[in-house]
């Protein structure tokens, strides 16, 4: 179902296109305004998105800036971004299958799952997820710096925080947690933890 943007709230989708499959693919999130956005702030957004992105993506794939839909009385404005793409820089070699990625889990202060969402990152190195599917610890790092660093862009005027927009006219809800999953998601068989 489509989310509702209700004025004051925007959905951001950072777009890029996986390297290994080459398909474009985009991440979505809630954010609460403070003011009506403008092509500069869009801009600044993408600029600071792109540099939490990078050091995940692989150097085959590329980040392509952000589109924004504002929600508002009446139809919703639409902003694309003119700054901040870009390829990736991380260097992944024996890369897992497109059906292996990462997750970062984002939670708020209510229960169920209405109120939780994730992210899903395509770019994984056989060697960054064990048997178990568990990722590695230098992995995890990783991703807690992805995690905080997204999480900070939505701090910066006029964004006041990220939220989870709801398919209904419930009013969104601040994400209290954005946080890499330990393990990753995966279709393959895994062992008892």
């Amino acid at each position: 179902m489509p989310v509702v943007i209700p004025p004051g709230y925007a959905q951001v989708r950072a777009l890029f296109t996986q390297g290994q499959t080459g398909l474009a693919e985009s991440n979505s999130f809630g954010v609460d305004l403070t003011a009506p956005l403008d092509q500069t702030a869009v801009n600044a957004l993408s600029t600071s998105l792109a540099a939490a992105y990078k050091p995940v993506l692989s150097t085959g794939s590329l980040f392509g800036g952000v589109h924004v839909i504002e929600g508002q009385d009446g139809d919703p404005l639409v902003w694309d971004s003119v700054s901040g793409a870009g390829a990736g820089t991380r260097s992944i070699t024996n890369a897992a299958t497109p059906q292996v990625q990462f997750m970062i889990d984002k939670r708020t202060a209510f229960g169920g799952r209405k109120h939780r969402g994730r992210t899903f990152l395509p770019d994984v190195s056989e060697p960054d997820v064990g048997g178990n599917g568990a990722v590695i610890s230098g992995t995890l790092t990783l991703l807690t710096t992805f995690a905080n660093a997204i999480q900070a862009a939505f701090q910066v005027s006029p964004f006041t925080a990220h939220v989870i927009l709801h398919s209904d006219a419930t009013t969104p809800t601040v994400v209290t947690s954005y946080a890499p999953d330990p393990f990753a998601a995966t279709l393959r068989e895994r062992f008892p933890r």
